[in-house]
Parts: C-alpha cells; sequence; structure tokens
C-alpha cells in the first residue's frame, strides 16, 4: 500500500465509538493502516509521508454492519424474487402504519392490502390472498376473519400435483411438487439422529378449534405411507379428548379446522415419531374456549404444545397470558404463515 495511504491524520472530527463511550471532537492518527491514538487537537506538522485530512463538521466512526431480512415468497427460502423483494421494500413503511392499527382494531387481509395499495402509489398490484400463500394454492375454510379474541388458522392448501412415491417411506429425495417427507423435514432441522432414538414417554399436544372425527384413520394413514408405526392399542401413541379432558362430547366437525388438525398430528409423527400425540379439540375459536384447552392439555402432561391458530393484535391481549403461562411447557403458535401480507400473527 502507498504510505501515504497508510500514514494519515483525521483532523477535527466528531468521532463517535459506542464501544468505549466517545462523541467528541478528536484527531485520528493513523499509522502503517492501523489507529495510532485519538488525541485533542491537531498534531504537530507531520514529513511528507503523512497526509492530513480536514474533517471539521464530520463524523468518523468504526464500520456499521447492516442488519437485514429478506421476505420470499411463501413455502421456500430460495423463492425470493425481485419483483417480491422490491414490493418489501416499497410496501415496508404502510405494513408498520396497518400493524399499529391492528393494535386498536382487527384489520381483515383484504382491508390491509387495500391499504397498503393507498399508501405506497406506483407500487407493484396488489397480491390475491391465494397468490401470497403460494401458486395454485387456495385458503381452507377454518382461515376466517375474526374480531378480537377470536382466532383463526393460517392453513393453506395446495392442489395435488404429484403422488408420493413408492419407496417415500425410505426416500429423502426433495420432490417438491409431490410434498416433504417426514426424511427431508428431519434432515431439514438436523434432527434424523435425535428423532430416531427420544421421544418415547413425552407428550406433544395439539390445540384446535373444532372436532376432526377422522383425525385417527387420517393420521395412521400417513404414518403407514411414510413408515412409521400406525397409532393402535398395541401402540397408543394417539389421544383425542375434547377441552374439559373427556373422551367424547366433542365439538361440531368442521371441514377447515379438521384440515388444520390433520397437518398438526402430521408433522408431530414426522419429526417425534416416537411421540405421544394429544389432540385437545377447544369448543370454538374463542380464546377462552382455547385457553380452557390449552390449561387442558398442560393438565393432561404435555411437555409440549402446539397451536397452529392466531389472531391479529388488539387492546387487551395481555388479559390472556395465563393461559400460557405454564413453566417448563414449550407452548408454540403460528407465526408468519401469511408472509408479508399477513400481518402481526
Amino acid at each position: 500500500m502507498n504510505g501515504r495511504l497508510e500514514n494519515r491524520d483525521f483532523v477535527g472530527a466528531r468521532v463517535i465509538d459506542p464501544s468505549i463511550g466517545l462523541d467528541a471532537i478528536r484527531t485520528v492518527v493513523v499509522r502503517h493502516g492501523a489507529i495510532a491514538a485519538l488525541i485533542d487537537g491537531a498534531p504537530a506538522v507531520p514529513d511528507h509521508d503523512v497526509d492530513r485530512v480536514d474533517c471539521a463538521g464530520m463524523v468518523l466512526c468504526p464500520g456499521f454492519i447492516d442488519p437485514h431480512v429478506h421476505l420470499r415468497e411463501p413455502g421456500g427460502t430460495h423463492k425470493e424474487t425481485i419483483a417480491t423483494g422490491l414490493a418489501a421494500a416499497v410496501l415496508a413503511p404502510a405494513g408498520a402504519q396497518a400493524a399499529a392499527s391492528r393494535a386498536q382494531a382487527t384489520v381483515s387481509p383484504a382491508q390491509a392490502t387495500a391499504s397498503r395499495a393507498q399508501a405506497a402509489p406506483g407500487g407493484p398490484a396488489p397480491r390475491s390472498a391465494a397468490r401470497e400463500v403460494g401458486a395454485g394454492a387456495k385458503l381452507a375454510g377454518c382461515a376466517r376473519s375474526t374480531g378480537p379474541r377470536r382466532a383463526r388458522c393460517y392453513l393453506s392448501v395446495q392442489p395435488d400435483t404429484a403422488r408420493p412415491a413408492a419407496n417415500a417411506a425410505t426416500t429423502c429425495t426433495v420432490n417438491e411438487s409431490a410434498g416433504y417427507t417426514p426424511c427431508n423435514l428431519r434432515a431439514a432441522y438436523e434432527l434424523t439422529a435425535l428423532s430416531a432414538k427420544d421421544g418415547a414417554g413425552n407428550t406433544v399436544a395439539v390445540v384446535d378449534p373444532g372436532d376432526d372425527p377422522n383425525a385417527l384413520a387420517d393420521l395412521n394413514v400417513y404414518r403407514s405411507t411414510y413408515g412409521i408405526a400406525k397409532c393402535t392399542t398395541k401402540n397408543p401413541c394417539f389421544t383425542k379428548v375434547n377441552q374439559d379432558g373427556v373422551a367424547g362430547s366433542y365439538p361440531p366437525p368442521d371441514a377447515g379446522d379438521a384440515q388444520e388438525i390433520s397437518l398438526d398430528v402430521d408433522m408431530v409423527s414426522a419429526i417425534c415419531p416416537k411421540c405421544h400425540i394429544l389432540l385437545v379439540e377447544a369448543n370454538s375459536n374463542g380464546f377462552g374456549d382455547l385457553g380452557t384447552a390449552i390449561n387442558e392439555a398442560v393438565t393432561l402432561g404435555a411437555k409440549v404444545v402446539s397451536d397452529s391458530w392466531g389472531t391479529g393484535e388488539f387492546n387487551g391481549e395481555t388479559g390472556w397470558d395465563g393461559n400460557v403461562d405454564h413453566p417448563g411447557v414449550a407452548i408454540t403458535f403460528s407465526s408468519g404463515d401469511g408472509a408479508y401480507v399477513g400481518g402481526v400473527q
């Protein structure tokens, strides 16, 4: 490197360095390409190998790191495009405004999309709900709009474009058109070895509103397709109860909620095939019933509770926090399934 570039005095700069709590006018002395000193005033007249840079009125600080995120097409981390990236950047301010408004009133996805289109003139045309959840997909029946203290699921249904391979139970080859196999999912989360040996004696609860009358039968189709032992009287890996813990007197069946329930219990089987699955069906999608179901799941021994539902933010929501205050129990909820237009979930 040229000696004059390695040796410089940056004189009279406002030097900001949070690591040492410095925010003051200083001269930064650079020798041999490294900071040698921070001094008040200017150094003695340097020799001809030192450049003096007048930094009066300028700010001099360490390099910044740019933390940022990429908003991708739902369903895959590889699906960000120039169009979606630009759309996210253009619509971000309107999204922040919409999030603030949801704290006071529920905003439907359609309303949020419309408000963003108005707030960002010249931006891309609003995308349909089906487009947001994936090409050709459609929202499931349980994804209904609701008000505060009412939950919804975020499930979308993708048309069946390919059947599982004949060797689906053993293959780990990714075929997106046929869906991801349990082997794909375990490999993605680096759980292959763990799922093969652990899980026995642990209960994972799934809490959803409505009844899925075919939950066990559908679950066993999934498990047998992918080489997982069926849940039977000899292998009692599945239990279904209502929100009061009773095996019977279930809430009315709902086709949309049943799809979500089937998906949830299938995914527990995929990741933890040795775990016991406890399905607790809430009487409705009201927070009171769902909270009762969560508490019952913990009472019945669940150490993990999966809640595949959510809602927008609303005033007074912290009053429901007691339903999920169970030390030592992992309680999870839907988040991000609706992508950018899904709003706060």
